[in-house]
């Protein structure tokens, strides 16, 4: 059973870091997000923030989404949710070192990450200790 409640628990966190996500990654491509520092556009390779906005919703957007599909039909998202939380903290901790600069928004991406990556580390022991029962 509690593998089940742990499981649904990180299967919707998906779902929620997912629209999110999603959601960000719009409101940053438009303008509507604020303005990023001209600054960093050189330390980058890109001329404008539409790009990354269109990487962040087909990686961590869509890629959250289909974990979330994957978890609550079959748990077999399992993988596919950690894989996108450690690409999220890595991909973090290089802009934190590309940037040189740590924003408060940078620590709560960084911790919305390691929450995923805790989540799926618990669903991963439970279930193995379930399969072992049998």
């Amino acid at each position: 059973m509690k593998i089940k409640k742990i499981t649904n628990i990180l299967g919707y966190y998906d779902l929620v870091l997912g629209i999110g996500i999603i959601f960000t990654c719009i409101m940053m491509m438009t303008g509507k997000i604020g303005e990023y520092p001209v600054e960093w556009l050189s330390k980058v390779p890109f001329t404008n923030w539409f790009y990354p906005g269109i990487i962040g919703i087909i990686l961590y957007g869509f890629g959250n989404l289909c974990a979330f599909y994957l978890i609550l039909r079959n748990n077999k998202g399992l993988i596919l949710s950690g894989f996108i939380g450690i690409m999220l903290l890595i991909s973090i901790l290089l802009s934190i070192k590309i940037l040189g600069e740590v924003y408060l928004v940078t620590i709560e991406i960084m911790l919305l990450s390691l929450v995923q990556i805790m989540l799926v580390v618990l669903s991963s022991i439970f279930c193995a200790k379930s399969d072992s029962k049998i």
